[in-house]
């Protein structure tokens, strides 16, 4: 394999890396904040507050979590540069492409939200509109960053 598309790949494989951390800590973050509520519950027995943090803490915490393994396991195969990682990352990046568009058209369209609801007086929470913008702007840069490079780096005849 030639440097620049060792390059390409180990850049790639870090950008997985930071992203796959992001991740889990949003997902540990779900968690704990799930449990340190339960010493604030009023009513009911500790089994009915360790059930109603689990409702809360699975659903929020088990898909980062499972994307930022997934996530992780990708950059440690794009380090090694395996030979099937250029359909993994089209399949994976093709995937992500559809949150990541959703996210940046909500991010999007809620910051002209914010914008007219500042210029009527209100926007407290404008600066919330930001959050899925850039989240889906990182989700579409991670993703054609890695179809761009599997579809000129890895697809090439040179490089089998």
């Amino acid at each position: 394999m030639n440097t620049p598309t060792r390059w390409v790949l180990r850049g790639l494989a870090l950008g997985h890396f930071a992203w796959a951390g992001m991740l889990a800590a949003m997902s540990l973050w779900c968690v704990y904040t799930a449990l340190a509520v339960i010493p604030h519950m009023s009513q009911g027995s500790i089994w009915s507050h360790i059930a109603g943090a689990l409702f809360f803490m699975v659903p929020y915490a088990l898909l980062p979590g499972a994307l930022g393994l997934w996530m992780g396991r990708l950059g440690q195969r794009l380090w090694r540069a395996d030979n099937d990682v250029a359909r993994v990352l089209m399949v994976t990046h093709g995937l992500l492409l559809v949150p990541g568009i959703l996210l940046f058209a909500i991010g999007y369209y809620a910051t002209g939200a914010a914008a007219r609801s500042a210029a009527a007086g209100g926007g407290l929470l404008s600066p919330v509109a930001a959050v899925p913008l850039i989240a889906g702007g990182i989700i579409l840069a991670l993703s054609l960053c890695s179809i761009a490079a599997a579809w000129g780096y890895l697809l090439r005849p040179h490089n089998e």
